[in-house]
């Protein structure tokens, strides 16, 4: 049996790459279109660190286009997850390395720990 494993990376606005791989992306718009079964995410993003407020132009700019990012990560998720429940896909998994080590659902004795 022949298997094929597609890998790609993200940029800077789309930083898990997953839009190559979401189903249905038709191979007449884009030479990015793949026919997968499933897909795994590995996300070791910058994480979701609280920001300083302020009413200064600057950090309202880089605030805005932080949401906006963190919005473009969600929905990408969020479609492929909509891709298996509908069939599309066999399965999507996502691990996701940036998570804050208090904020794991189950303590892990040998955890290497973030620098923060």
């Amino acid at each position: 049996m022949r298997r094929t494993v597609e890998m790609t990376d993200g940029g800077v606005y789309e930083n898990l790459g997953l839009a190559p791989l979401r189903p249905g992306r038709s191979p007449a718009h884009t030479a990015h279109a793949h026919d997968l079964d499933c897909v795994i995410a590995v996300d070791a993003g910058r994480g979701r660190s609280p920001k300083p407020t302020s009413a200064l132009t600057p950090f309202r700019l880089a605030r805005s286009f932080d949401i906006t990012y963190n919005r473009t990560q969600d929905a990408s998720r969020t479609q492929l997850n909509a891709a298996t429940e509908h069939g599309q896909l066999r399965g999507f998994v996502h691990a996701y390395l940036a998570m804050r080590d208090e904020r794991l659902p189950v303590p892990l004795d040998d955890l290497v720990r973030r620098a923060v």
